[in-house]
């Protein structure tokens, strides 16, 4: 199947205020719902380091020590009892009763790599619930380092988590670029799809193509004038 890309070009400078209106109209589609009905979601992040008090030296075995803890404090840090506490912690100061496994929809832990700092990451309907869960799983995260594992000193606040007023999420600019591709791509392939169905003649290059239609003539605009005058 051959494709006339002059043909396509030509084709859509002539639909172009089809392919215009499409991409204002999903654009005004995609900014409409991420204002009136995608709730927002502020995001707030705290990191912490993780160092073995325990051992003095600075040698390899330190550093692979610290990288394992690391490991074993964001495992702890979304496990049930933790959770559990820091639920019963935030309920007290929160009007709206949080459980265990919605705050556990809400933290991403992460760390990088050969990195002993652990980022946590709370993302809520509320700024000030994130900041007050990201901070307070890290003092549960310090108990809970000096309850299982007799480690004191192990964790460091790196930063606290701060407030934020501008939301997370949805990324208005995002879905807004979104709509714009999405009105271009659709605009274009409805176009093509209608010209294709399109069984009008519009050049000589017709009757080379099916041989068994003949060609009688043509008139030229001047000529239809003329008969009509």
């Amino acid at each position: 199947m051959n494709i006339d890309f002059k043909y396509l070009i030509t084709l859509f400078i002539n639909k172009r205020h089809y392919i215009l209106i499409s991409m204002l109209f999903c654009f005004s589609i995609s900014m409409f719902l991420g204002t009136y009905f995608i709730k927002p979601e502020y995001s707030a992040s705290t990191s912490v380091l993780i160092n073995n008090s325990k051992i003095n030296d600075n040698s390899y075995n330190k550093i692979e020590t610290n990288l394992q803890l690391l490991n074993t404090y964001k495992v702890i840090a979304t496990q049930p009892g933790t959770l559990d506490r820091l639920a019963k912690k935030i309920n007290k100061t929160n009007d709206n009763a949080l459980t265990s496994s919605q705050l556990l929809k809400m933290i991403i832990v992460k760390s990088s790599i050969n990195s002993q700092i652990i980022t946590i990451t709370v993302k809520s309907k509320n700024p000030h619930n994130s900041i007050l869960i990201a901070n307070t799983i890290v003092s549960i995260l310090k108990e809970r380092a000096s309850d299982l594992m007799k480690a004191t000193n192990s964790i460091i606040t790196v930063s606290e988590a701060e407030l934020e007023k501008k939301e997370s999420n949805p990324n208005k600019l995002l879905m807004s670029f979104s709509g714009l591709v999405f009105g271009l791509l659709s605009s274009c392939i409805f176009i093509i799809i209608k010209d294709r169905h399109n069984q009008t003649i519009k050049s000589y290059d017709f009757f080379k193509s099916n041989p068994n239609i003949y060609f009688l003539g043509s008139l030229q605009s001047s000529d239809i004038r003329h008969s009509i005058r």
